[in-house]
């Protein structure tokens, strides 16, 4: 996102978790998704998780290098990085503490696991996010909902954590009581 190399400490992991906590605090549903390194992303995802009030559900897709391979193909990036490098960055089942996440294995197709994430969040059952008008949605009693893959996570933050944008909206929703 900062165009800077994945490493621990980098401002993305920071960039990303208020992004998460900020669109949470507005009433969006948060997918953090990616292929982040628990050594590198694990206590910022952990904490995000932790901190939210809401449905919170944490997803590793295990896929099997052979079949990272071939989807790296298709990319634009292929003939740029090789199976070297790409064998370099791949961890196997590189799982958060505790236990947070359901490990879907590779025999679950895109269908399946797409039923099971939308089912076990309690999405699969809402209607589409009518985005000119999200304070009606809140209205109608949606929660807020995060749902973290890790081939990851998101919580809200108190809004003076967040951007003077969100900062202003929370407020606004504040006051006229929907949030």
């Amino acid at each position: 996102m900062l165009r800077e190399r994945d490493r621990p400490g980098a401002a993305s992991i920071g960039l990303i978790d208020l992004t998460a906590r900020c669109a949470l605090d507005a009433g969006y549903h948060v997918v953090v998704e990616g292929i982040p390194y628990a050594d590198h992303y694990g206590e910022m995802l952990t904490r995000l998780l932790a901190d939210h009030r809401g449905p919170t559900h944490a997803y590793y897709l295990q896929v099997p290098f052979e079949q990272t391979l071939l989807r790296h193909a298709t990319k634009p990036i292929a003939h740029e990085v090789g199976e070297a490098q790409l064998r370099d960055w791949c961890r196997e089942l590189d799982l958060l503490p505790g236990g947070a996440e359901t490990v879907i294995g590779a025999d679950s197709t895109l269908p399946r696991t797409v039923d099971r994430i939308t089912r076990d969040t309690g999405l699969a059952g809402l209607p589409a996010l009518d985005l000119q008008s999200p304070v009606r949605t809140r209205r109608a009693g949606r929660e807020r909902r995060v749902a973290v893959s890790m081939d990851g996570a998101g919580a809200p933050a108190s809004a003076a954590r967040c951007c003077p944008t969100c900062r202003a909206a929370v407020a606004a929703r504040k006051r006229e009581g929907e949030v």
